[in-house]
């Protein structure tokens, strides 16, 4: 018997309907593939809960990824001079100057020198410091060198940061500032340990502003974009002054500057500044363990 419009029509749309479920779980799957790793090594909540604890183990390995050198500490009377190479993912929140913001309020002058090429990886970075030699001069007398990629998942990533250390001076402190785009958590291992690289975990502030502090994740990019917000930018520019410098999130003077809490979640200032709180209380948490772990190098 011959199977009616309606009928043909309605099986179509059961078969679409096995092949979209079914393409959502092979999606899953690969997803968690692929970022599973990331969370099981990165996740912040993860490590937060484990240095509370005293555990070892997961969070133990992620703390140890950290250069085994104490980083230099800075004192406020020093002009510190800091490089950016790097691209769109530092331009468009515009780290360099939200740092040197938050520098100022603390006491401290940095002084920004941007090489950031919008789309660009750190292998056509190495190409433009060997057409430019005010590059070059930066980085050898720079203080500071931070070094961003479009992801760690660049074949040349590696080599290209290593590069990028030896056109530094002996005393430049080198640091890999860590997208959510980061996630080949044995690259990092590698630039951290064989190489005298620091690492910037921003990618761990997001963690913590949406899986801690109740921030959607819509609210840590522009509207339609992978680019970071303003949102993202004070946060994890706070955070990244905070590493650099050596000095605590939570010693920030608050008071001097009440620009960060419009960013904070809260509907009354003591809201807002509970959050501020609390979310630095763990940014210190996670760059102390960092600390404490890589001193366990040997």
């Amino acid at each position: 018997m011959k199977k009616s419009i309606g009928k043909k029509i309605f099986d179509v749309f059961v078969l679409l309907g096995v092949i979209v479920m079914v393409f959502c779980i092979v999606y899953c799957f690969a997803m968690d593939a692929m970022y599973g790793h990331l969370a099981d090594r990165m996740g912040i909540g993860e490590l937060i809960r484990a240095a509370a604890a005293g555990e070892k183990g997961i969070a133990e390995e992620i703390a140890n990824i950290q250069q085994t050198e104490p980083r230099k500490v800075f004192a406020k009377e020093e002009v510190v001079d800091v490089v950016y190479v790097g691209n769109s993912l530092l331009l468009v929140p515009d780290i360099p100057n939200k740092v040197e913001s938050y520098a100022e309020k603390s006491g401290y002058t940095f002084v920004s020198h941007e090489y950031l090429l919008s789309g660009g990886s750190l292998q056509q970075s190495l190409d433009r410091a060997e057409m430019l030699e005010d590059m070059r001069e930066a980085l050898l007398v720079a203080d500071i060198v931070v070094l961003q990629e479009y992801g760690s998942h660049y074949e040349t990533t590696y080599e290209d940061i290593c590069e990028f250390v030896k056109l530094c001076g002996e005393e430049t402190e080198v640091y890999y500032y860590m997208t959510e785009f980061d996630f080949d958590y044995e690259l990092l291992k590698k630039i951290a340990v064989d190489e005298r690289v620091h690492l910037i975990p921003a990618l761990n502030m997001t963690e913590i502003a949406t899986g801690n502090m109740g921030y959607e994740y819509e609210e840590m990019t522009k509207p339609g974009d992978y680019h970071p917000s303003q949102t993202y930018a004070h946060i994890c520019g706070l955070f990244t002054f905070s590493v650099i410098s050596g000095q605590k999130c939570s010693d920030y003077p608050l008071a001097d500057d009440d620009k960060i809490l419009e960013y904070m979640k809260g509907e009354t200032l003591e809201d807002k500044k509970a959050c501020f709180e609390e979310m630095y209380y763990q940014a210190d948490l996670l760059i102390g363990f960092y600390e404490e772990n890589a001193k366990n190098w040997k």
